[in-house]
């Protein structure tokens, strides 16, 4: 199976509350102590960053995708059998008409991995298990994460 995560153009509604977002910030921060200076400020960095990535390609992918790559790489070391056996990933620049709402010259990932059988990944299949069975999948997602 191989799924395909990429950039995707933040519409204007979006761009405008993230701009929003950043100038209240921006204005709150101006009187608050040293610690909720520091917080804010952080806060102020992250909608920067999202209208940022919102209206601009860039190279690298975000956060989340990188988190689980880097996830489905320490379950397949683990021979996790709850979770798709990660093989390969790749990531390239997208071109212009290939997703109407990716935004071109973003980046666009493609993530290789075997799939984990039906009945494995099925969540109303999960919530059907006994109790003790839900709580034997966790303990295995939690041993192979840690």
């Amino acid at each position: 199976m191989i799924k395909v995560k990429y950039q995707i153009k933040g519409t204007d509604k979006a761009s405008v509350f993230i701009s929003c977002m950043s100038e209240t910030i921006r204005v709150l921060t101006a009187s608050c102590d040293s610690t909720e200076y520091k917080r804010r400020l952080t806060e102020l960095k992250q909608a920067e960053e999202l209208l940022y990535q919102a209206t601009n390609p860039v190279e690298v992918p975000n956060g989340q995708t990188l988190n689980e790559i880097r996830a489905l790489k320490r379950l397949r070391k683990t021979d996790c059998a709850y979770a798709p056996q990660f093989l390969d990933n790749t990531a390239d620049w997208l071109m212009p008409g290939i997703y109407k709402e990716g935004m071109v010259g973003g980046f666009v990932v493609f993530i290789l991995m075997a799939r984990v059988p039906r009945d494995e990944a099925d969540v109303v299949a999960f919530w059907n298990r006994s109790k003790e069975e839900r709580d034997e999948i966790r303990k295995a997602f939690k041993t192979a994460l840690l």
